[in-house]
């Protein structure tokens, strides 16, 4: 819920402030292991919208700032100067971060970071808990090469009942 809050306040900037044939882009960085079980997520939202200036992108994430650019000011009437604060203290509350890539200047890249547990449940039945609910993953055809492997990535802050983990992660191919 808090991370979609923060990719609506995201893309909603982006296409506000970009031309109506500019491209948005959504993705997602590899995983990088930053702890034993822990993996750091980086979602990116790029626009080629009109971009920043210096002093605008020091004052970014500042409660009730506006640009001091006038393009940007017309583009953006309705704006408190209060959405993309409020979405970097989402991301901290999440034990991530939300971050404008300074090198990026073809409009703007923001990069949302968020450490995210790695929970692997591996037996005939796979169940694991998220938030105290339980699922599990209903066993296919009989296979003597089939085994249930249940992959599910939760904020590294909670303490939640882990499944047995081992090793690395089996979706790695490298």
């Amino acid at each position: 819920m808090r991370t979609q809050q923060i990719f609506i306040n995201l893309i909603s900037n982006a296409i506000k402030f970009s031309k109506p044939l500019d491209k948005i882009r959504v993705s997602i960085d590899k995983p990088s292991q930053v702890a034993q079980h822990t993996w750091q997520f980086a979602f990116k939202v790029t626009d080629e919208g009109m971009g920043l200036n210096d002093e605008d992108r020091k004052n970014l994430f500042t409660p009730y700032f506006r640009s001091s650019c006038a393009k940007n000011r017309e583009a953006n009437t309705n704006s408190h100067g209060i959405g993309l604060n409020f979405s970097k203290k989402l991301a901290k509350a999440l034990n991530g971060d939300l971050s404008l890539d300074p090198e990026y200047r073809n409009g703007c890249q923001f990069v949302l970071k968020l450490n995210l547990k790695r929970i692997v449940a591996q037996n005939k039945q796979a169940k694991y808990k998220i938030r105290g609910k339980q699922f599990g993953k209903k066993k296919e055809k009989k296979n003597k090469y089939h085994q249930d492997i249940a992959v599910v990535y939760e904020r590294s802050d909670e303490s939640e009942e882990e499944a047995e983990s081992g090793g690395e992660d089996p979706r790695d191919t490298n």
